[in-house]
């Protein structure tokens, strides 16, 4: 078990990071979203939380970051939830999926081989 302290600590720092301590200013919807994956599930999930770590943003701005600026990007994810994210990160934002439906479909074709 933790001690309070220390606890409390890793609490403050997950929160600092996740931009939940503090709101950021407008017009940071790429830092906000970079700063962890935001699961969009259920629909317009993601802008609910995206407004938590945000100033003013609505529900518009993220439609429109997605739909037509294409400023966030959204694909399944883990355990097929979607997920937004900036452009710049879609390496590491796809590639932990990648690897996990890999392996999910050699374990399906292994299987399917043994009867």
């Amino acid at each position: 078990m933790l001690p309070d302290q220390m606890r409390s600590k890793i609490v403050r720092f997950r929160l600092q990071g996740q931009h939940l301590s503090h709101r950021l200013p407008p017009g940071e919807l790429l830092q906000a979203a970079g700063a962890c994956g935001v699961q969009n599930t259920p629909p317009s999930a993601a802008a609910l939380s995206l407004h938590a770590r945000l100033s003013g943003l609505t529900r518009d701005a993220v439609d429109q970051a997605l739909e037509e600026g294409k400023t966030l990007l959204q694909t399944w994810s883990l355990r097929g939830a979607p997920t937004i994210f900036p452009p710049g990160t879609q390496p590491f934002s796809t590639q932990a999926c990648c690897l996990a439906t890999a392996v999910r479909c050699r374990l399906l074709l292994l299987a399917a081989n043994s009867h």
